[in-house]
């Protein structure tokens, strides 16, 4: 798969898309904050914390919906309502992005358990001291000696964090196309599932190049995000909430809408190729067999 030719159309499609697909970008932007808002950063208890990420999870809907009304040429049919669709159709969306969320979390918590398993083993008396470096790390000479004691074993910790970031985006590969066959035809939880693994196969090297392609702007956004929580962090609440609009900001005016587009052209393009060229052809092949019979006939 053409990853240029793919960014290429989507250049084109936001010629006149993008006025619109920016506002409910914008719009979806300042809605999400809501999830900072009531982070257990800001002192709300966790449980809290937990019921509106859960809450939110269907929220990211408004992506896959503004996305393929541009795709399919029907960019007039944009709306606000489009970025809130996650929760105004909460009920035919949660069930899927809830299964597709545990199985994620169930898979990554058993690698992560299994991981950390084989570096108790290991390193049990290591890892008994590692509360006393948690709770001094104010205590600069009790890092550096943590450091300087215990190098191998700070590096397979970062393996062991690489592994599971790594598996975390291989899952993501094969359950990207969940939400975009929930959308599409309405296939829903374990159906969407499966069959987006099977709708994956063969173009995940293909879905990794695209996403590798705006690797630099995803390191540049990190590196502004960091530099702005440095300069404004210390102010409570209000420091978060200033970094989180100005890094959206930058991401919206840059590369995000490219990447939405990018993405669903990529499902379009699968999606062409394993549904209506296979149906095309079943017809194709009905309509000879038919042919074939009605002259026997004759």
């Amino acid at each position: 798969m053409n990853i240029k030719n793919i960014k290429n159309r989507a250049d084109e499609l936001l010629v006149n898309a993008k006025p619109q697909y920016v506002r409910i970008l914008m719009i979806m932007l300042l809605i999400g904050m809501v999830q900072s808002f009531f982070s257990s950063e800001n002192g709300f208890p966790m449980i809290v914390s937990l019921m509106v990420t859960i809450a939110f999870l269907s929220f990211d809907h408004g992506y896959i919906v503004s996305s393929l009304k541009i795709v399919r040429n029907n960019y007039t049919a944009l709306k606000d309502e489009d970025a809130w669709v996650g929760f105004s159709r909460f009920q035919a969306l949660f069930p899927t992005y809830l299964v597709m969320g545990l199985i994620k979390f169930a898979i990554l918590f058993c690698i992560t358990f299994v991981l950390f398993i084989l570096l108790a083993i290991f390193y049990g008396a290591t890892i008994s001291y590692m509360p006393n470096l948690v709770f001094n790390t104010n205590n600069v000479e009790t890092v550096v000696q943590f450091l300087t004691t215990y190098p191998i074993f700070l590096l397979q910790i970062l393996i062991v964090a690489f592994i599971i970031l790594f598996v975390s985006y291989i899952l993501s590969i094969y359950f990207f196309a969940v939400a975009y066959l929930l959308e599409q035809y309405h296939m829903e939880t374990i159906t969407a599932i499966k069959e987006s693994i099977q709708f994956i196969h063969g173009y995940a090297f293909d879905l990794f190049k695209l996403d590798l392609s705006y690797f630099g702007w995803f390191i540049l956004i990190a590196i502004a995000e960091e530099f702005l929580t440095y300069c404004v962090g210390f102010i409570p609440f209000f420091g978060t909430l200033i970094v989180i609009v100005l890094c959206g900001m930058l991401s919206i005016y840059t590369f995000l809408p490219q990447y939405h587009l990018s993405r669903a052209i990529f499902f379009e393009e699968i999606a062409y190729r394993r549904y209506e060229v296979n149906h095309q052809q079943t017809n194709e092949i009905v309509d000879d067999s038919v042919e074939d019979f009605n002259e026997k006939g004759e």
